[in-house]
């Protein structure tokens, strides 16, 4: 059957709502054409008056919806639907009438893409031009179909994939079709080794530019490409695009030439992502050796994940790179990055980088300074050392701890003490310590003594009377600690206060006898919530430390949680004769501590209201 009606059958069908025809591989034409005596008899007008959809899938042989020159009115029609019909060039040789419909949704493959051309006679030969799109290895044989050039002359949006013979989207000889494009998509594409064409602009020894109107690029499990655009002396232009996005592109070792860098001005995010063997974003130019500034003057946010290879922004030593309005940065699992780039950088309004996992780092002193430390994340050299003093020899990471308020320490297996004895005042500005999994962490804050063996300092220096050293942490958590016998303790004058502490957690931390001394309890006024879990050794909450205060009694003000978890050798809070009041707590969990009948002797828990 190589027909589905006849002209007059057509006619009757005057209630038909949804057509479909599907998978019949002899089908040429849907209505008939008749012979010329049947058509003396009958109108020119096939009018469908109640067709609202109309769907023609998987006919090899379909060449039209009628050969004859009928003409078609679907006063009601709205939805058309073609997939794997690639030989349709036309739709009938009459006029068709379709004041409802705006678009046509052609699929070949696994490409569909939704277009309209006027009428449907102009649009159905882009479904033959689909097929020959996805079958070559260029997009040369374009110019010899005027369909195809007043479509993509017109076309805003495009969407490239599964592709698996094109080795380049854009050939030099058609670069001005897609010029008025506003997004492109490309992905799936297996051979394409390059978007835009380059060597066709070298042989012909092209000057003038094109301009693109393109604002959102996006190129996706592209395994063979190698460039997006080369160094075209300044050929093609881009400065109206504001989205790059390039994902798992393999073969990809940078993004940029220089000069094409320099005419991104409107460009607001950059997203870069596995592509493992990405290297650096500009390209090192050969042509000169003159110090130069690249701006991104709109570049807001820059995403950099999983960037195996990756060691750098630029490793043009001569080139400084300006982010004036970059607010947001992702720097994620780039393990070879050591620095931004190699010449200098600014970024006014960048505060922190994110790492990935929920880690930030503020900045420090420029972003290179910032990007070399936190990849060593402050624990690198900790890890070889017994103790931080290699701090004071290095002034880069002086500048850090400066400007840092977050700090984690974890992994080392030799690190004595987290904050050494003669650094107190390097870490009173930060807000949140984390230390966890160090295997050999004796105390966090170190007391020391004459006789404890440490005389490779200045004695003077341990010997000031009452030295306050205030600090304004918020957050302390300690995980996993098994050697940890303090976290801190008065010592020869030295006084360490935590006024601003709000959340103090301890886990894991085998070696603890005890927590807290009074004086240092006194002093929490603003702790919200207290936690200790898994502690197996800890056996009260306070150390019993002769008091020179004749009041026994100890507040904290602001705790609303209190949490005992896991204590097999907690007995009390304190074994001395101290009343504690907790005015504002609402939360106690005390949960198999087998000892802790007397924890609550001497709490006294009053509510403020």
């Amino acid at each position: 059957m190589s027909c589905l009606f006849s002209p007059s059958t057509s006619k009757s069908l005057i209630h038909l709502q949804v057509l479909e025809i599907c998978g019949c591989g002899d089908i040429e034409e849907i209505v008939s054409f008749e012979d010329t005596k049947v058509m003396s008899v009958i109108s020119n007008k096939i009018v469908f008056h109640n067709l609202q959809h109309l769907k023609l899938e998987n006919l090899p042989k379909l060449k039209a919806f009628c050969k004859g020159s009928y003409d078609f009115d679907f006063p009601l029609l709205h939805e058309v639907f073609l997939k794997n019909c690639h030989m349709m060039e036309i739709f009938s040789f009459g006029s068709s009438y379709t004041p409802k419909l705006d678009k046509v949704t052609m699929e070949i493959g696994n490409v569909a893409k939704n277009i309209w051309m006027g009428d449907l006679n102009a649009t159905m030969p882009l479904c033959k031009g689909m097929l020959t799109f996805q079958t070559s290895e260029t997009l040369r044989w374009i110019k010899q179909h005027s369909w195809a050039l007043r479509y993509l002359t017109k076309e805003k949006e495009l969407t490239i994939e599964g592709f698996q013979r094109l080795l380049n989207l854009v050939p030099s000889n058609v670069m001005h079709l897609f010029q008025n494009l506003n997004q492109l998509t490309i992905k799936d594409c297996d051979s394409l080794v390059e978007v835009f064409e380059s060597q066709g602009i070298i042989m012909m020894n092209k000057k003038e530019v094109t301009n693109y109107e393109l604002q959102s690029m996006s190129l996706q499990h592209l395994p063979k490409l190698t460039h997006i655009w080369k160094i075209h002396g300044g050929v093609l232009g881009f400065k109206k695009l504001r989205v790059l996005k390039v994902e798992h592109c393999g073969s990809l070792c940078s993004l940029f030439s220089p000069s094409m860098a320099k005419s991104l001005v409107q460009l607001w995010h950059l997203r870069v992502h596995n592509c493992h063997m990405m290297e650096e974003i500009i390209e090192e130019s050969s042509s000169s050796n003159e110090d130069q500034i690249i701006v991104f003057p709109l570049l807001n946010k820059l995403e950099l994940r999983h960037l195996t290879n990756f060691k750098c922004f630029s490793s043009e030593r001569t080139l400084d790179i300006e982010l004036p309005s970059c607010e947001e940065m992702v720097i994620e699992k780039c393990p070879n990055m050591t620095s931004f780039c190699y010449g200098d950088v600014k970024t006014p309004k960048l505060l922190q980088i994110y790492k990935g996992s929920y880690e930030y780092v503020d900045l420090m002193v420029d972003l290179n300074a910032t990007i070399h430390y936190a990849n060593k994340n402050s624990k690198v050299p900790q890890q070889t050392l017994e103790r931080s003093r290699f701090i004071e020899q290095d002034h880069h990471l002086l500048d850090y701890l400066r400007s840092q308020t977050e700090l984690f320490v974890e992994d080392s297996e030799t690190l004595l003490h987290c904050v050494p004895f003669n650094m107190f005042h390097r870490f009173q500005h930060i807000k949140q310590l984390k230390v966890r999994e160090c295997g050999s962490i004796v105390e966090i804050f170190e007391s020391k003594s004459k006789s404890n063996g440490d005389d490779d300092d200045d004695d003077e220096g341990y010997c000031y009377p009452k030295t306050f050293y205030n600090y304004n942490m918020q957050e302390l958590h300690l995980y996993a600690l098994p050697k940890l016998m303090n976290i801190w303790r008065e010592n020869h004058g030295r006084i360490l206060t935590f006024g601003n502490l709000r959340k103090l957690k301890i886990g894991f931390c085998g070696g603890l006898k005890s927590l807290l001394s009074p004086s240092i309890a006194r002093g929490l006024s603003q702790l919200q919530e207290f936690s200790v879990h898994e502690c197996e050794e800890l056996e009260k909450i306070m150390s019993d430390e002769e008091s020179i205060h004749n009041v026994k009694i100890i507040e904290f003000p602001s705790l609303q949680w209190l949490t005992l978890y896991q204590l097999p050798s907690l007995g009390c809070f304190c074994s001395s004769s101290y009343h504690f009041e907790l005015p504002s707590c609402h939360d106690i969990i005390i949960k198999e501590c087998p000892k802790i009948e007397a924890c609550c002797k001497g709490i006294t828990k009053t509510f403020q209201n």
